[in-house]
């Protein structure tokens, strides 16, 4: 395990355990890709939630020729670089977390990290450049007409299998 890269992963959904190995299930899918895979693609796309379609529009740009190398977030787990940015994201989920969020390390050498700020950027179905940009590789430089500037957040994305390694932080819920 000493040449494997190590990732944090703020455990929102309690899934996981030290020393697990997180595999596809049966469908190909990773848990994230469980929950969203059946609504996106069985549901009109008018109907769906603005979550759902950020995810349906996702794939449909990750699918063009020039992304298709890339990363399926269906079948991936998503982690940060530190440790820091992991309890960043556990104290800024929506909708808050009711339960304390363990941060796990997450162990591999496949990887890809892209900066999830254009995941929050408004796209609509006929404007999706902001998708383009996130699969690109591109770093946000967000400087609003008002209010603080967000600096780039950087996710990683780690296509399964990879090893869940221990417990180094819990956020809990009053954080």
């Amino acid at each position: 395990m000493t040449s494997r890269h190590v990732f944090y992963h703020a455990d929102r959904r309690g899934l996981l355990n030290e020393g697990q190995e997180l595999t596809l299930d049966q469908g190909g899918l990773s848990p994230f890709g469980a929950v969203y895979v059946p609504c996106i693609y069985q549901t009109a796309f008018e109907l769906l939630t603005d979550t759902q379609r950020r995810e349906y529009l996702l794939e449909h740009v990750r699918s063009q020729p020039e992304y298709s190398s890339l990363p399926c977030r269906f079948q991936s787990i998503f982690a940060a670089n530190s440790i820091q940015e992991a309890v960043i994201f556990a104290q800024e989920i929506v909708p808050k977390p009711t339960q304390p969020v363990r941060i796990f390390e997450i162990f591999s050498d496949n990887f890809r990290t892209f900066d999830s700020n254009w995941l929050d950027l408004i796209s609509s179905s006929t404007s999706i450049d902001n998708y383009y940009r996130y699969w690109s590789g591109f770093i946000t430089n967000h400087r609003p007409a008002e209010g603080k500037r967000r600096p780039p957040r950087l996710e990683v994305i780690i296509p399964l299998p990879a090893v869940v390694g221990k417990v180094v932080e819990t956020v809990g819920v009053d954080n």
